[in-house]
């Protein structure tokens, strides 16, 4: 009995200082501010402590559903710009050559996110089958789809939406 409690606080304290390496580095990598590791990983144990107390781990199946459907179609999305419709094929293979990220890209694709949400939604919502699969198949053939039917009412090969220069 005493080697179950003394594991679980020994991984839990393993989790804790990776956790707090983690988000002292990221906010360092993002913001250009360090902070003291040891105050960051105090701040994320007390937190931590509280969830606890007010019973997160009652939502975390749920938390693990929501994610489950909502990042496959994400996925999906890629795939098809990428491999189907080979959208920006040629700027990659001309940016993997000079190893540098291409000049532009495209600043918004409204056609992406219909087909993430509609996705997420068959998910979600609907009782059959496997959700994430759901979600992911349902990604892949509705943005499919409404690329190609928006290429074709622009009468191009594949749609085109606004760039810009910032990536």
């Amino acid at each position: 009995m005493r080697g179950e409690y003394s594991s679980t606080i020994k991984l839990n304290d393993i989790n804790l200082y990776s956790s707090g390496l983690g988000i002292t580095n990221a906010i360092q990598a993002l913001f250009k501010k360090k902070y003291n590791r040891g105050v960051i990983t105090v701040i994320l144990g007390l937190i931590g402590t509280f969830l606890s107390t007010i019973g997160i781990l009652d939502q975390f199946t749920n938390f693990l559903v929501f994610l489950g459907v909502a990042i496959p179609p994400v996925a999906g999305i890629i795939v098809i710009d990428y491999y189907l419709l080979k959208r920006d094929r040629h700027a990659l293979d001309e940016s993997r050559k000079s190893a540098v990220l291409p000049e532009n890209s495209e600043s918004w694709n409204p056609l992406t996110f219909i087909a993430w949400i509609c996705a997420f939604l068959v998910g979600y919502f609907i009782q059959w089958g496997i959700p994430a699969l759901n979600s992911l198949i349902t990604a892949l053939v509705l943005y499919f789809v409404m690329m190609k039917i928006a290429g074709a009412v622009q009468k191009k090969p594949f749609v085109a939406f606004n760039r810009t220069e910032e990536i």
